[in-house]
């Protein structure tokens, strides 16, 4: 099996009114060269933080798509 160097990504999503939001969905892509490949979503905690692990890879940048938290009744 090949060891593939992983690195956790982490941040903090918030509102216009600089309040952390919880619940937010955080849509994670891999951009590289001319490609984009979807790794999935997170979802913010109570602080509005959120953490995926990722490939390291210098020829790879990550996109962050923020999406509001979903209202239930």
């Amino acid at each position: 099996m090949e060891y593939v160097p992983e690195v956790l990504l982490t941040g903090t999503v918030y509102n216009n009114r600089c309040e952390a939001v919880e619940g937010a969905v955080v849509r994670v892509i891999a951009v590289a060269s001319l490609t984009k490949k979807d790794l999935g979503y997170v979802m913010t905690n109570q602080f509005g933080e959120f953490a995926i692990v990722v490939e390291k890879n210098p020829q790879i940048n990550y996109q962050f798509d923020i999406y509001e938290p979903v209202l239930t009744s």
